[in-house]
């Protein structure tokens, strides 16, 4: 699952990369709303990202983990279904 957790962390910094302060230092655990003020623009955006590689996603689901683990953990319980794989 290392590559999910990659995958995930890539979409989180290129959400962050688009603030006019630019990305924020992610971390495995840093938490998305709390640390990272992640708004619900965000999450959205986040949400169809995720869909997009993996053919669903935590949120659209009722689940939401608020950190990369939490969403590589959701992938790893939740097998994804290839969509964009």
């Amino acid at each position: 699952m290392a590559d999910d957790r990659g995958v995930i962390a890539e979409a989180i910094t290129s959400i962050l990369s688009q603030r006019p302060t630019g990305a924020a230092e992610l971390t495995p655990g840093a938490k998305l709303s709390a640390e990272l003020g992640f708004s619900s623009l965000e999450f959205a955006e986040l949400s169809a990202q995720l869909e997009d590689v993996f053919g669903h996603d935590p949120y659209s689901a009722g689940q939401f983990p608020d950190t990369v683990d939490g969403i590589a953990e959701y992938y790893e319980q939740v097998p994804a279904s290839g969509a964009g794989r």
